[in-house]
């Protein structure tokens, strides 16, 4: 049975072993280890007993929420685990108060686009050359709550 839980320090290794497995340039690990513990961070984990399947995290500047990652384990992928952890992150910004949600995202990745146009977000403007290893353009996308 998948559990949305939040992430402690001691699930932080974890979720960066994800990181590393899904993107060209990770997040660090003490990036992660920092978050756990930051009281302006929310990191939502999708997890399976103890194995962490995916994980969305959100920062709250001044109750504007930005995406900082998200990922789901590849051999996850396309059993809706992305979407219930969007679902969880944008419950818990209303909870907060936070007036929209922004994210960046490869303008080729359409698994994810397609996550976020289903739950809302509309693409507002485009990062050029924002990723690299591939450069790539990201699009900018927010949610409204």
């Amino acid at each position: 049975m998948i559990k949305i839980e939040k992430m402690t320090l001691e699930d932080a290794k974890k979720a960066y072993e994800i990181e590393r497995e899904c993107f060209s340039v990770p997040h660090s690990l003490s990036d992660f280890e920092m978050e756990a513990q930051r009281d302006i961070s929310y990191f939502a984990l999708a997890k399976d007993g103890e194995e962490i399947m995916g994980y969305c995290g959100i920062v709250d500047v001044s109750k504007e929420g930005n995406i900082s990652t998200f990922a789901v384990r590849e051999d996850y992928r396309g059993k809706g685990i992305g979407k219930m952890l969007f679902q969880h992150i944008i419950s818990y910004a209303k909870e907060q108060k936070m007036e929209f949600i922004t994210l960046e995202v490869r303008k080729t990745n359409a698994p994810a686009i397609k996550i976020y146009e289903s739950l809302g977000f509309k693409v507002l403007g485009v990062r050029k050359d924002y990723y690299t290893k591939p450069k790539e353009d990201a699009l900018i996308m927010t949610l409204f709550l």
